[in-house]
């Protein structure tokens, strides 16, 4: 089961992200005016997420090098092989 929330607004992390305690968080680097990077970052300094795992996807194959500050739990590329982002998913949920 999965619960979609969608971004705030001028790329702020909305509250409900944080009151909601997810178990993971899949995360679009490119956001309609935001930087997914600069709110996985973002996450990783706060007590209630630091702990969650986000795995970032972007279309853009470069950008794997140049994740900055943000430690994502994973990367993967757009397209992605669906076997792969459950495979991903699992291993960072610790589901067999």
């Amino acid at each position: 089961m999965y619960t979609r929330l969608k971004g705030g607004k001028n790329g702020k992390v909305p509250h409900e992200l944080i009151e909601f305690d997810p178990d993971l968080i899949l995360l679009d680097v490119m956001l309609t005016g935001a930087d997914g990077r600069d709110i996985c970052e973002y996450l990783n300094t706060l007590n209630e997420s630091k702990n969650i795992p986000v795995i970032l996807f972007s279309a853009n194959h470069d950008l794997a090098d140049e994740l900055h500050n943000c430690k994502p739990s994973a990367f993967i590329t757009k397209p992605f092989d669906a076997a792969q982002m459950i495979a991903t998913i699992k291993s960072h949920l610790n589901i067999q």
